[in-house]
C-alpha cells in the first residue's frame, strides 16, 4: 500500500532540504548522467493491437500500453522487496532501487538491434535497459504501489532530433513531476529538471492511456 499523504509530508521537507544541497554542488555533468538515442519511424499496428502476433519491441503508439504491467508476477515481487523504509517516501524508495539496481545498456549492446522495447519482468532479470525500459520499468512499479492512471505516465520527449523517455508523477502535495529514471533520489527536482532540460514532450502513456501532444 502507498504510505498516506501525512507520512509522505512528515518527513518531505528535511529531504527536499538535503538534496536540494547534494544536487546543487554536485550537478555539473548532465552530459554524463542522461542516455539517449534516437526512435526510429515504425509502421502502426491495427485495430490497437500490437503489430503481428508479438509486441514490435520499438515504438508503436497502438501498443505501447502493453509495456506497463503492474500485474506482472515480477513487478509486485520487486515492489514488495523494495518498499520498506517507513520514513522514506515510496516515490523514492522506487526511483532510487531502479537506479541502482538496472544498468544502462544500449539496445545494439544489448539485443543487437537500434531499438528493443523491454517489458519490465525482462528488464529485471537482464538487469540492463536503455532509456525507455528504465521509464517502463519505473512506471510499471509506480502503477504497482497504487498511483492511478491518471497519475503517472511514461513520457517520450524529442530535443533537436533526439529521444529521450522518463517518467512523469503526480507527487501528493507537491503535483506533477519529470522523473529522470536513470538517476536516484539526488537528482530529484533541480536535477531531474537539468537533465531534461530541452526536451519536449511528444507523447505520454501508461496501461491505461495514450497522449499525442
Amino acid at each position: 500500500m502507498r504510505k498516506t499523504r501525512a507520512q509522505s509530508r512528515s518527513v518531505f521537507l528535511v529531504i527536499l532540504l538535503l538534496v536540494a544541497t547534494v544536487i546543487i554542488v554536485l550537478y555539473y555533468v548532465p552530459e554524463v548522467w542522461r542516455q539517449e538515442e534516437p526512435f526510429p519511424e515504425i509502421p502502426e499496428g491495427e485495430n490497437g493491437q500490437p503489430a503481428g502476433s508479438h509486441l514490435s519491441r520499438i515504438y508503436n503508439s497502438s501498443e505501447a500500453r502493453f509495456y506497463i504491467t503492474p500485474n506482472d508476477p515480477a513487478t509486485q515481487q520487486t515492489l514488495n522487496n523494495i518498499v520498506a523504509n517507513p520514513l522514506i517516501p515510496d516515490w523514492i524508495e522506487i526511483r532510487e532501487w531502479v537506479a541502482n539496481n538496472i544498468e544502462y545498456v544500449s539496445d545494439t549492446t544489448a539485443h543487437g538491434v537500434l531499438e528493443y522495447w523491454q517489458l519490465s519482468a525482462e528488464t529485471l532479470s537482464l538487469g540492463t535497459g536503455d532509456c525507455e525500459d528504465f521509464s517502463i520499468l519505473l512506471c510499471s512499479l509506480y502503477r504497482a504501489i497504487g498511483w492511478d492512471e491518471d497519475e503517472v505516465y511514461v513520457v517520450v520527449g524529442e530535443n533537436d532530433g533526439r529521444y529521450h523517455a522518463w517518467v512523469r508523477l503526480d507527487i501528493d502535495t507537491i503535483g506533477w513531476q519529470n522523473i529522470e529514471p536513470q538517476q536516484g533520489a539526488l537528482n530529484t527536482f533541480i536535477g531531474d529538471s537539468l537533465s531534461l532540460s530541452g526536451y519536449t514532450a511528444v507523447c505520454n502513456f501508461n496501461d491505461i492511456y495514450l497522449n499525442i501532444l
